[in-house]
């Protein structure tokens, strides 16, 4: 281990990256590395080295070259483990794990962002956990397997919350991302394949609605352009399609990878449209950009089919065959690189997890006890709380509502209260039978819990109705919790449950402070539920 003042200064340059001020770490990495001489320093030297290619990885990564010097930072991150930076890794653990299946070395890939999701869940750190399920879904995605993919970025979404943030607008892109590849997957009839394009395009809207007024939002706004205009395209609203396409391209290449794709989506359409030669600039430039180190196979290789498409269109078959020939190099280049990539990351991965498993050793004794004394916690609790919680849903019933509110109802301080009713459930009951409806039921309580902040309280009140309280924290903020429920059980796939079954909810909203009691709470947002009803159901009042 390294003596203190060594340790401070290399966790302050990781605490930056954490941060993503990458051009400040490596700026002060530099600066700090001029003032260590001597021999007793040689440690510190060597970990500030490994900070520097960390740091200048990720600004190449920024730049859209996330595998130029990969392989330094790797080897890297390794180093640093086994001096003892272990627990302020995690987040580069997660995006090693990114670059890995951008490399197409799922596996490893899929190891290091576990390791990093991992770490989020012990220290409780919420945005670095919604990254990482992101990555992860990212990596699935990439190794075509989709649904465990969607699970992924459903739950990275859960974790960042009903807030606009970062983590929120990624999570929500990557389902888009993920719906659209879904959809472009054979075997669909046209009408799952609209549905499918039709909750993209949803996803990318709340994005980008999410986005609107935020200060250099251009790289997340360009990626939900992205995608709705490719949704759009699918739904044959080409001319709309379009438009979206160009105002991601009036983005500039805050994103290159997303850059290359509105290109490339971009001259598609026009080509369509038999407008060649506006097509042919923004193939011209996509090839430009495609061999300045902005990888995306799938992307790229739909390039050169365009560009075969065009130079047809055009009587160029001599160029036709060269770019087939092309083609057919790139696609083997690709695969003996991948081996290639697999091959040399191999024993760095073997290095680092020989160190993760030698840390556990250590730290396994100290679990075992933690887990025996949170066991015995646990079982007084439970029967502390069982008499509190609905026995079907699990959540709180109305004592155990009445008992658990008082923390939130605090004098002069902001509360908010939603009665969320499941829509036309005696039909839900009728029509697909008693067992279906317990389900229904029993998912939507899930679903609701997903929506909730820590410390926020859900009961079910009896039947078919819900209740959370909850503290307001913005303006907005309490309709955005009424929505944001609202759409979570409407887009929820409820025919996993049963053949044809739709589940919608109607949410009264109110809104107080701790000076005022439950019951009135109840009873004023029991009016806007009502008024929700009478507007059609399926809306928030």
């Amino acid at each position: 281990m390294l003596p203190h003042p060594a340790k401070a200064n290399v966790s302050a340059l990781i605490a930056l990256m954490r941060r993503y001020r990458h051009a400040e770490a490596l700026q002060q990495s530099e600066a700090v590395g001029l003032d260590v001489a001597g021999a007793a320093d040689a440690a510190e030297r060597a970990a500030l080295g490994d900070c520097r290619s960390l740091a200048r990885w990720y600004l190449a990564g920024m730049e859209g070259r996330i595998q130029d010097g990969l392989t330094e930072a790797i080897a890297a991150v390794s180093r640093l483990t086994d001096a003892g930076w272990r627990d302020e890794l995690g987040f580069a653990y997660g995006s090693i794990g990114f670059a890995l299946g951008l490399s197409a070395d799922f596996e490893n890939g899929l190891q290091w962002l576990e390791q990093s999701i991992q770490d989020a869940q012990r220290r409780g750190d919420l945005a670095q956990l919604a990254g990482s399920l992101s990555h992860k879904g990212a990596v699935l995605a990439f190794a075509d397997e989709l649904e465990p993919a969607f699970d992924c970025f459903t739950r990275a979404l859960e974790v960042a919350g009903p807030e606009p943030s970062v983590p929120r607008t990624k999570a929500l892109n990557n389902l888009a991302y993920t719906l659209l590849a879904r959809a472009a997957q054979p075997g669909h009839t046209d009408d799952e394949r609209d549905q499918l394009a039709r909750q993209a395009l949803a996803r990318a809207e709340m994005a980008l609605a999410e986005l609107a007024g935020v200060p250099a939002a251009a790289r997340w706004r360009s990626w939900a352009l992205s995608n709705q205009a490719a949704a759009l395209a699918l739904l044959g609203r080409k001319d709309e399609a379009l438009l979206c396409f160009q105002a991601g391209l009036s983005l500039g290449k805050s994103n290159p990878r997303v850059h290359l794709e509105l290109l490339v989506g971009c001259a598609a359409l026009l080509l369509e449209k038999g407008v060649r030669v506006e097509a042919g600039k923004l193939l011209d430039e996509a090839a430009q950009d495609a061999g300045a180190g902005a990888p995306a196979d799938a992307t790229a290789d739909r390039l050169i089919e365009l560009q075969i498409q065009l130079a047809v269109l055009n009587g160029r078959s001599d160029e036709a065959l060269k770019l087939s020939n092309r083609r057919f190099e790139r696609s083997k280049d690709r695969y003996r690189s991948r081996l290639r990539t697999v091959r040399r990351h191999a024993e760095l991965f073997a290095n680092l997890e020989r160190s993760r498993r030698a840390n556990a050793q250590a730290f396994k004794r100290i679990r075992d006890l933690d887990e025996r004394q949170t066991a015995l916690q646990q079982q007084a609790h439970f029967w502390r709380s069982e008499a509190m919680r609905d026995p079907l849903t699990g959540v709180l019933n109305r004592r155990g509502l009445d008992q658990s509110a008082a923390p939130l109802l605090v004098p002069e301080r902001p509360v908010g209260l939603a009665l969320i009713d499941i829509d036309h459930f005696k039909v839900v009951n009728d029509r697909h039978g008693h067992a279906v409806g317990d389900r229904v039921l029993a998912e939507t309580a899930l679903l609701l819990s997903s929506v909730a902040r820590s410390g926020y309280l859900l009961a079910r009140l009896g039947g078919e109705e819900f209740c959370l309280l909850f503290e307001p924290l913005g303006a907005r903020y309490a309709d955005l919790m009424g929505e944001w429920a609202r759409s979570t059980i409407a887009l929820h796939p409820w025919e996993r449950v049963a053949p044809g079954l739709d589940v919608t909810v109607s949410v009264g909203i109110t809104t107080g402070t701790g000076d005022d009691k439950l019951q009135d709470l109840l009873a004023r947002a029991d009016l806007a539920l009502y008024a929700a009803k009478a507007a059609g159901r399926n809306c928030v009042r």
